[in-house]
This record gives C-alpha cells, sequence and structure tokens, in this order.
C-alpha cells in the first residue's frame, strides 16, 4: 500500500493526471469515464489475467538480470499470457 501511496504522490504523477483530466474533458466527464468505461475493463482484465499469474510483476523492483532475460521468458516465469488480435 505505501507503494501506491507514494506513486500517488510523486508531482510528475499528479501533473499527469491533472493533464490527462483536461484531456478526457473535464473533472466530470474525467469521472464518469473512469466509472463507466475504464473500471469494468479494469476489473474484467483483473478477473480474466491478473489472477492467473504465477508470480506478482515487480514494478519498481525490475534489476539487470530482468533487463538481460528474453520478454517470452520472463512471461513464462510470471505466468503472462498476451491477447493476439487479428
Amino acid at each position: 500500500m505505501q507503494e501506491l501511496r507514494d506513486f500517488a504522490n510523486d508531482e510528475d504523477v499528479q501533473k499527469f493526471t491533472q493533464e490527462g483530466e483536461k484531456l478526457l474533458g473535464g473533472q466530470f466527464i474525467a469521472l464518469s469515464k473512469s466509472t463507466f468505461v475504464f473500471l469494468p475493463r479494469f476489473f474484467l482484465s483483473w478477473s480474466l489475467r491478473v489472477r492467473k499469474m504465477k508470480k506478482k510483476w515487480p514494478h519498481f523492483l525490475v534489476t539487470e538480470d530482468m533487463m538481460s532475460q528474453r520478454l517470452c521468458d520472463l512471461r513464462d516465469v510470471n505466468g503472462i499470457k498476451t491477447i493476439v488480435r487479428r
């Protein structure tokens, strides 16, 4: 939880959030879109994909060892499956 608080309190993140609200048409429209469009998509992807991951992805702890591995190997280790749309 502390990791999320630190991320939300970051000045750059707050600046991007304000710019994103302006791009979405203001605070009310941004809140409406996030409630009725983005949140359902998030929970759908969470229920279908994220819960099936074998190991949690270390977002802020990326090491040089991980950078030297192939991406497909990292996906296999963590149980990440990509969606291919044609």
